[in-house]
């Protein structure tokens, strides 16, 4: 296999190393802020995954078809609590102030009436149907 093949092959592999790389550094420097003290075993286990995104990115692709599994659930998840939040905060209270108001956009709360068909005021000339996109 050729270099630039290989560099294609494993960037995800390489992507992923670098970030979870990234964040176990934040972890491990974090207690400095506070006073505390480096914490060497995410220092070496960051150091190990630049190791082998450098070295050996085929060893790391375990790793990242993990990491594409969480990212696809966390992902099905926010999509379900978003919608349910803009079900329950949105529409609800919209429609609730629509039903207190007595709207009916619909006309679902007709009475009994001969003919449903409704009258359009507006003149429609033949050359309005021509063109229409």
């Amino acid at each position: 296999m050729s270099y630039m093949m290989m560099l294609a092959t494993y960037r995800m592999e390489k992507q992923v190393a670098l970030l979870l790389a990234a964040i176990l550094m934040v972890v491990a420097v974090w207690p400095l802020f506070s006073g505390g003290m480096l914490v060497w075993p995410w220092l070496a286990a960051a150091l190990l995954l630049l190791l082998l995104a450098w070295w050996r990115p085929a060893w790391l692709t375990p790793l990242a078809n993990g990491w594409s599994r969480l990212g696809h659930w966390l992902g099905t998840l926010n999509s379900y609590i978003i919608l349910a939040l803009l079900f329950f905060l949105v529409i609800t209270p919209v429609a609730l102030l629509f039903r207190w108001r007595g709207r009916d956009a619909l006309h679902l709360r007709q009475k009994k009436l001969h003919s449903y068909w409704q009258t359009e005021a507006r003149q429609w000339s033949p050359e309005s149907f021509k063109d229409q996109f």
